[in-house]
């Protein structure tokens, strides 16, 4: 019934009356002044009947779209298998040969003004009509831009309708493809000059040695712009559109690059945020870094208050949560900043490390090597490069991808001065491919049409033996620093082997952690808390021998019980009456819990 009223307003061209008419709800930006109605981001309600429509209008048009290679090169804005990661590298990549072959790279930031809410509605139904689209979907959309209206809701108060007469519609699902559509025929660059495009996020640059033939090439371009923006009704900000110079001279100061956006000068930053990721001049990543630093930091203490050692959520709730809050965060652009110096990427080292502790319930100073086995997560080095070899994969997949050019061999990835682990992209993932043996990368299968097959699904099954690949590849590596690991060695006789999954979850929290604690081999036992400085004296206070794990557990004759009842099970369960099997079987866990517990001790 739903299906034959859809395609009732899709023969007929024309939408129901309510289908246009939306409800404004404005809602505070993050650190912004409420006093200011510039602070505020509209968020529009819409017919949730109007959306599913659109969202089959939208997959199809994006699929004729991608299919007929209509789509402008340089776009990854709501396409497949795009993403913002492409246009970060890109950047990252180029500026990062400059700075270290003794170039420069200058690069504007491009903004306009209210992007989506001035489209076109004529020109874009001409642009439509360019790209051969007509029929069904060209009434479609010009009926869905037409005599729409919007209301704005403060609490319980409502205004009076208001007439659009441009824009696409806030809320809407087919808004983002009809921007991409409008913006589509934006002029490619000439004289080498760079151009990314995401959505109404985008940015040129172009590299070289004269800072002053640089800035003629990009104000030309610039120059070009600002009439297609006229043009077509958008207007680029002057206020909002910066620059940045990325090189290591001490010659090239701002000052002396001087671009205009129509006849305003903008201005020229020593630090940019571009898609999400802070580029600063000499493309250390120590801005973008300690920015993301700080932001962990402060979910970390989430995580505090969520657990304790006796209490509050599980290991894996808690490792959910760090996936989710945390390494989202730290994964984001990582393929990019990876040029970083180890000692800037440490921080993030840290907070991991100080998250898997939390998860664990881990004492402070428990070897981060044992506690990331534990959990089942890899040091962030290797995970960084699991993601540029998959994603160095899928760009080798798709011939017509942006990025491409990153993988392309250059003369600065030979004479360019890398300090070791600081690489260009290109030549990381060139020696990890090799040394896989990955070879030959199949092209990806064109996409069905969405009426006769179900999408391929966004992973492309096509590539995932080579991701099957990769992971083993990145594995083994992790395997390798496990192995000759010089912190750890107690818990690597328990747990030799690497993986994926948490190595052991017990309930309620207090148990789970005390157990942990014993099979990491960092516990309030003498030897420990005189590292830390919380006794003077290592030993044990019945024989007078160093109080470890081993010790506590095998040897004290003050838990003579302890381990006359531990004896006992080894022999019902047939094993050997080792530290390994004792601390490796959940039985022996229970008899261990029960024995503390009974004598009010929590190590």
């Amino acid at each position: 019934m739903l299906l034959d009223f859809y395609n009732s307003v899709w023969n007929k061209g024309q939408l129901p009356a309510d289908w246009k008419e939306a409800t404004i709800s404005p809602l505070l930006k993050a650190d912004k002044s409420p006093f200011d109605v510039t602070s505020y981001r509209p968020v529009a309600l819409t017919s949730t009947l109007c959306k599913v429509m659109e969202k089959m209008v939208s997959t199809r048009l994006r699929w004729w779209l991608e299919a007929n290679q209509l789509f402008n090169k340089f776009q990854s804005g709501f396409r497949k298998h795009r993403s913002t990661t492409d246009h970060i590298l890109r950047l990252a990549n180029d500026a990062h040969k400059a700075v270290h072959t003794k170039q420069c790279t200058l690069a504007v930031m491009l903004d306009l003004e209210k992007a989506f809410d001035l489209v076109w509605h004529r020109g874009l139904l001409y642009k439509m009509e360019t790209l051969g689209l007509k029929g069904n979907i060209l009434q479609f959309v010009s009926d869905f831009l037409t005599n729409r209206s919007i209301r704005v809701r403060i609490g319980s108060a409502i205004s009076r309708p208001y007439q659009l007469e441009n824009g696409t519609p806030q809320g809407s699902v087919i808004s983002p493809f009809l921007f991409l559509i409008m913006v589509n025929d934006l002029e490619v660059p000439d004289d080498n000059v760079q151009l990314s495009l995401y959505a109404d996020d985008s940015a040129a640059w172009k590299s070289g040695t004269n800072i002053d033939a640089l800035s003629r090439s990009i104000q030309r371009y610039l120059d070009r712009l600002v009439i297609y923006f006229e043009q077509w009704g958008f207007k680029l900000s002057p206020e909002k559109t910066v620059a940045i110079v990325f090189t290591r001279s001490k010659k090239i100061q701002p000052a002396d690059v001087k671009l205009l956006v129509g006849d305003k000068v903008i201005k020229v930053e020593k630090t940019v945020k571009f898609l999400g990721v802070i580029f600063d001049q000499q493309m250390s990543w120590k801005s973008h870094i300690d920015y993301v630093a700080d932001r962990c930091n402060k979910r970390l203490n989430l995580m505090r208050v969520m657990s304790g050692a006796r209490w509050g959520a599980s290991k894996g709730v808690l490792l959910i949560v760090y996936k989710a809050l945390i390494r989202s965060l730290i994964d984001y652009g990582c393929i990019a900043y990876d040029t970083a110096s180890d000692t800037v990427k440490a921080k993030l080292n840290v907070i991991q490390a100080k998250a898997m502790r939390i998860c664990c319930g881990a004492m402070v100073g428990s070897p981060t090597s044992a506690v990331q086995v534990e959990c089942g997560q890899p040091p962030l080095a290797l995970r960084r490069l699991r993601m540029a070899v998959d994603y160095a994969v899928k760009v080798k997949s798709s011939p017509d991808h942006p990025a491409a050019s990153t993988l392309v061999d250059s003369w600065e990835n030979h004479y360019g001065r890398y300090q070791a682990g600081r690489e260009p992209f290109g030549v990381k993932v060139d020696k990890a491919l090799k040394e896989a043996h990955i070879n030959d990368i199949p092209p990806g299968p064109k996409c069905p049409a969405p009426w006769t097959e179900a999408p391929l699904p966004s992973r492309l099954p096509h590539l995932r033996p080579l991701r099957s690949e990769v992971k083993k590849f990145v594995t083994d590596q992790w395997q390798d620093q496990w192995d000759y690991s010089e912190t750890g060695q107690f818990y690597y006789d328990l747990q030799p082997v690497v993986g994926y999954k948490v190595k052991q979850q017990l309930q309620p929290r207090q148990k789970d952690v005390q157990l942990t604690r014993l099979r990491l081999g960092h516990v309030c036992l003498g030897e420990k808390l005189h590292e830390i400085g919380q006794r003077l004296d290592p030993n044990c206070s019945s024989c007078n021998e160093p109080e470890d794990v081993f010790h506590f557990i095998m040897e004290c004759p003050a838990q003579r019980e302890l381990q006359d009842s531990l004896r006992s099970q080894c022999q019902r369960s047939g094993k050997a009456f080792h530290i390994r099997t004792i601390l490796s079987s959940e039985s022996c866990a229970d008899i261990i819990y029960n024995f503390l517990k009974q004598r009010g001790l929590f190590l």
